[in-house]
């Protein structure tokens, strides 16, 4: 999405990469599945609904090389030109079942509002850099912020891969109960997390499937810029980010089909989505705590946003990139 997309340019801006470089053999070595993955998709088991109740979790993945700042925009930025996409990477969720007797459908994921979020980045990251001399800067960038949301359907992502998980009725209303008040705070929304990723692998959790989408970006110590050197941090504790990200889930979600645990649903998505009038799947949008006030979450003609403001269910002492000014 594009929100996503400021919040990492932002990043970048962090970093202040004067020139990209190329890709590490480790990104090589690392994405060194993906030619299996595009010959196997056709012969994967496909998903081809039987059942009333099922999960589909779709990703569309970049596949950025983490070994670095520089190593990472210049894989992000080709990936993104190649894709035609302005996204660095999306999870969602395709939810179905049963409610009250009918057949109910809905797509969306975790998103984040930043109409807000992008001057508490800036503000804050340089703010704090080249005025109050805070000597960890970077500490920004772990803070969550408040304006996160549930966005219904897929955003401006084409998935690059699908996995369809079959639901008992049990597994479905337990999906849904993150959507109650005390259920997924979508209200939450981090670059560590809780994210996009995050919502779509507590999908999975609340079914039992579960499994590790950690990658780890480093985080300059220090930067120069017309001259000027700019510390970002002091404390090694801010030298990483740990970040869940597309690349990985893509990656497990295949595995997942590979083992037999789950169907691949790439193809079934597309061939849904053509007779799809919204352009994103919903029977019923799904109720969430409390509807928004801010005019500038209303829906639009091509994404209906719905903000999910859940009450905060993080320990109180927990600092939000919000509260800094």
């Amino acid at each position: 999405m594009k929100r996503i997309l400021l919040i990492f340019s932002l990043i970048a801006v962090t970093f202040i990469v004067s020139y990209l470089g190329m890709a590490t053999d480790e990104w090589q070595w690392r994405y060194s599945y993906l030619d299996e993955l595009r010959l196997s998709s056709e012969t994967l088991p496909q998903f081809n609904p039987t059942d009333e109740y099922f999960l589909v979790v779709l990703v569309d993945a970049r596949h950025a090389d983490y070994t670095s700042p520089r190593a990472y925009l210049s894989t992000l930025t080709s990936s993104m030109i190649k894709q035609h996409s302005p996204d660095p990477g999306h999870a969602w969720i395709v939810l179905a079942g049963k409610k009250d007797g009918k057949p109910w459908i809905f797509e969306g994921g975790h998103s984040v509002d930043c109409s807000l979020l992008t001057k508490n980045y800036v503000a804050n990251i340089f703010g704090f850099t080249s005025i109050d001399k805070d000597p960890n800067p970077a500490r920004h960038l772990f803070l969550p912020t408040k304006q996160g949301l549930f966005e219904y359907g897929p955003g401006e992502n084409r998935p690059t891969f699908g996995a369809a998980v079959p639901l008992t009725k049990e597994g479905f209303e337990k999906i849904l109960k993150l959507f109650e008040e005390d259920g997924y705070n979508f209200s939450n929304w981090g670059i560590e997390g809780p994210n996009c990723v995050q919502f779509a692998l507590s999908c999975l959790a609340s079914v039992g499937v579960e499994f590790n989408c950690e990658d780890f970006l480093p985080v300059p110590e220090s930067f120069s810029f017309f001259g000027n050197e700019f510390r970002l941090w002091s404390d090694p504790s801010y030298s990483t980010l740990n970040i869940k990200t597309p690349d990985l889930l893509e990656k497990r979600l295949w595995e997942l089909v590979k083992s037999g645990s789950a169907f691949c649903a790439t193809q079934w998505y597309w061939n849904f989505k053509d007779v799809c009038e919204k352009g994103y799947l919903v029977t019923e949008e799904i109720p969430t705590y409390p509807k928004p006030d801010n005019p500038d979450l209303s829906p639009t003609a091509s994404v209906d946003v719905r903000c999910a403001d859940l009450p905060n269910q993080a320990n109180e002492e927990v600092l939000f990139l919000d509260d800094l000014r």
